[in-house]
């Protein structure tokens, strides 16, 4: 049977890169699985008041006005590769460490890309289709979703970092 990691928050000994950098910034899991979850609840909020600001800052916006078109990457980038979902892949590598798992978390991001590079590629007619007001909704939802996500991840967070919080 595969060793599934120390008893004190650590990975198995297969894991080399992901931890080390953690350990060397002295993050421990649980504080990155609480920040990720932050993280997700902030963007969750957001997209429930429908407000798209988290998606660029001001400062980014002008920026890009000032130098004209030099769009290189799609704006749902940052989100899709910012801090959340480095920690999603972080915690999940965590849960994780032997081969099959590794190679499964590496698989369900592979698929994770693909659906979204069809829904990418879907986004202009199914925008069209949808309007303004149907994109309101689903991006609500979507919110919702990614709310519930984040709770989870910093409950669980929290539960670890205080157990005396656990009833």
């Amino acid at each position: 049977m595969a060793d599934r990691g120390r008893d004190d928050g650590h990975p198995a000994r297969g894991d080399r890169g992901g931890q080390w950098s953690l350990d060397g910034l002295g993050i421990g899991i649980d504080a990155l699985r609480t920040a990720g979850g932050l993280i997700l609840l902030e963007i969750g909020f957001n997209m429930l008041g429908n407000d798209s600001s988290h998606a660029r800052t001001p400062n980014e916006v002008a920026s890009s006005r000032e130098r004209g078109s030099i769009a290189v990457v799609p704006m749902a980038l940052p989100t899709l590769a910012g801090p959340s979902a480095m920690s999603v892949a972080l915690v999940a590598a965590h849960a994780h460490p032997d081969v099959a798992g590794r190679l499964g978390v590496s698989g369900a991001a592979v698929v994770v890309g693909l659906i979204c590079g069809a829904v990418f590629s879907a986004a202009d007619p199914l925008s069209r289709l949808l309007g303004h007001a149907g994109m309101g909704v689903v991006t609500r939802v979507m919110g919702m979703v990614l709310g519930a996500i984040g709770v989870g991840m910093l409950a669980t967070g929290l539960k670890a970092l205080f157990p005396g919080l656990v009833g």
